[in-house]
């Protein structure tokens, strides 16, 4: 519910209101076109929006709420085709003044003219996301993957990080892929679905991914409504049920009695091990058994501040046996009319009536599951940013991570799009890593010359334990020259049977990935051979002669070695972390003192300078010439002189 104030909520309650709106069209050629009631046709505007798809409660809807008017304009109807709509609804308080809410930003998808007036349909935010998926996959927590879906789309996220967090597996790692994905819509529904929650736009025109409310935030009176329908039945959920590829998972107390809600075709509930899956179902389950609930239809004067997954306590509701009572109901949609009667809907299911058809249904999508076990599953992967290889150094450009759900095999194929510049031939080489073991069996090279390269990669796995994670990792490493991959320049994929991807069980392994900027450093190469990763990253303390500092530890492997030009290294061991101080012994490092200092172990810039005087001729008399220097200074804005003393010849 939008927030309001007391004194709205007595203006509201009052037995008459008075209240306006106010907007504006903003047009595609930059013209904006004002809106108010001088120019809005009576009774034509409405609002309609609702959080579920069908007439019972669902996670992850994504309803497009939409706005309708009749508007008086003379302008050609065409130009107000995606026209951004915004509205100001505003209500007159006890003291004369008014509480303005906003109705949301809308986008006009038809205009139709009728006489001197103009139909105006128009969206929210949400219909941008029906474009084409691209079908690339992309892996990241429920936060990334909704800022990613939206920025897609050219559309805000509401949703803080720590929102999202919040919320049931907000805080796991998933994959979205083009399996069960057609358009973005697809995306955030699949995630809202993930969280629990439905999606909404905000009254802002940025997405919100909106749970549904345990705590009531408003009450309708008996008075306060024209027309009442209220279910004689509460809903109530007991469990979840969601079917996947690799058949089924459920989360229920057989001991209760309730609802079961089903969810098929969320591919982020198919990938990981058994023990993670069912921890995103049973987080479901739990946010869906704090939802019971009254079904209900009412009439009444509106209320713009209301929105979808409000709960709402409807006082004093008669049962129809002569009792009455209060009744919480969970609002799932509206239609909201300007000056007009809101129609407020919340539907559910009758627990009484959850037939024995479930169970046909479940052992289907369970057999089903089960001869999907067996199907080709492909695990892609595209590099995300450029990279560079010089001379010697090894680049990691590939890391995939696939999880097995029984025991099997698979390959690894891919394509390696590379530009190497450099003199003569070049030795490229590859090095494979599982699991973090290099691969020493297979290890292709190949010779090059400078100019545009596409290489083919293979590698088999031909035994995979099930109900494991296996991580593939491939590194390059150029002889002589230097080389660039763009982004996306390695395309490679993973398949095989009994496979699956993203988010699995954590099994301890941690990986780092540390770069650094180049080191200016020129003349013959030392050689450090053999050194761990691991680092602690941190400034020495420079003296007169040499400038020292410590940088991070390099990952490389034990027959590796790390080319650091004309340095001087010191390696000291301490447990398993090892700290280098470089130190430059080819140049003199040198500073000026006309503007550096000395202060303590370290240097500062000078603050203040002392200058003497020396004679020079003139025509009669004695001058005193004191210059002071600004040499390299592009100008001298003011001088300021804080101290002198002036020494007159043979006087101390």
């Amino acid at each position: 519910m939008y927030a309001v104030s007391e004194a709205y909520r007595t203006a509201l309650a009052a037995p008459g209101r008075t209240e306006r709106v106010q907007g504006s069209i903003a047009l595609a050629d930059g013209s904006v076109l004002p809106l108010d009631d001088s120019v809005l046709k009576a009774g034509s505007l409405t609002v309609d929006n609702q959080c579920v798809n069908g007439e019972e409660l669902e996670f992850g809807a994504v309803y497009a709420g939409q706005l309708k008017m009749t508007v008086l304009l003379d302008c050609d109807r065409y130009a107000l085709y995606d026209g951004v709509v915004t509205l100001q609804w505003a209500l007159r308080l006890a003291d004369g003044s008014w509480e303005s809410l906003p109705m949301g930003v809308y986008t006009v998808t038809e205009a139709v003219r009728q006489g001197r007036y103009l139909q105006l349909t128009a969206l929210d935010c949400l219909v941008k996301f029906e474009q084409a998926f691209d079908g690339v996959s992309t892996l990241g927590t429920p936060f990334a993957l909704l800022r990613y879906l939206c920025e897609k789309v050219g559309v805000g996220l509401a949703n803080t990080e720590a929102e999202i967090l919040a919320m049931p597996n907000g805080g796991g790692q998933y994959q979205l892929d083009a399996d069960g994905m057609t358009t973005w819509r697809d995306g955030v529904a699949l995630v809202a679905q993930l969280l629990a929650g439905f999606a909404t736009a905000t009254r802002e025109g940025e997405l919100r991914i909106q749970p549904f409310g345990r705590v009531a935030v408003a009450e309708v009176a008996a008075d306060a409504r024209f027309a009442t329908e209220v279910a004689d039945y509460r809903t109530a959920y007991r469990g979840v049920r969601v079917t996947t590829d690799r058949g089924m998972l459920e989360s229920y107390d057989p001991a209760e009695n309730g609802l079961v809600m089903e969810i098929a075709g969320n591919v982020l509930f198919h990938y990981g091990l058994d023990e993670a899956r069912q921890g995103m179902v049973d987080a479901v389950r739990a946010a869906l058994c704090a939802l019971d609930y009254t079904p209900a239809t009412l009439s009444m004067a509106g209320d713009p501040a209301l929105e979808c997954g409000d709960r709402v306590v409807l006082r004093a509701v008669d049962d129809g046996n002569g009792q009455t009572g209060d009744v919480e109901t969970l609002l799932t949609g509206y239609q909201w009319a300007y000056r007009g009667r809101e129609r407020l809907e919340s539907v559910g299911k009758n627990p009484r009536l959850a037939s024995l058809k479930s169970r046909s249904e479940r052992d289907t999508a369970a057999l089903r599951g089960q001869l999907n076990t067996d199907r080709l599953v492909l695990k892609p992967f595209a590099s995300p940013a450029a990279l560079y290889l010089r001379a010697g150094m090894q680049v990691e450009v590939m890391a995939v991570a696939v999880t097995t759900v029984k025991e099997t095999g698979a390959v690894l194929l891919g394509q390696l799009l590379l530009e190497t510049a450099g003199e003569g031939a070049q030795q490229l080489e590859m090095a494979y890593a599982i699991n973090g073991a290099v691969v020493t069996d297979f290890a292709p090279a190949r010779s090059l010359t400078a100019g545009s390269h596409c290489l083919p990669l293979f590698y088999m796995l031909p035994t995979l334990a099930a109900n494991t994670t296996t991580r593939i990792v491939l590194r390059l490493r150029l002889t002589g020259g230097a080389g660039s991959l763009p982004a996306g320049g390695l395309r490679a994929v993973v398949l095989g049977q009994g496979l699956a991807s993203g988010a699995a069980a954590w099994d301890g392994t941690l990986t780092f990935t540390e770069q650094s900027g180049l080191w200016a450093a020129e003349a013959a190469a030392v050689a450090l051979p053999g050194v761990a990763a691991g680092a602690v990253a941190a400034l020495g303390a420079p003296d007169a002669t040499a400038l020292s500092a410590m940088c991070g530890l390099w990952s490389v492997e034990p027959a590796g070695q790390v080319l650091l030009g004309a340095l001087r290294a010191t390696v000291a061991q301490s447990g398993k972390q090892q700290r280098w101080v470089m130190s430059d012994t080819q140049n003199t490092p040198a500073y000026d003192a006309d503007w550096v200092e000395r202060a303590g172990p370290g240097y500062r810039l000078r603050g203040s300078w002392a200058y003497e005087s020396v004679n020079e001729a003139i025509d009669s008399g004695g001058l005193a010439v004191c210059r002071l220097k600004t040499v390299g200074l592009a100008s001298v804005a003011a001088v300021e002189v804080t101290e002198w003393q002036v020494r007159l010849p043979g006087v101390c």
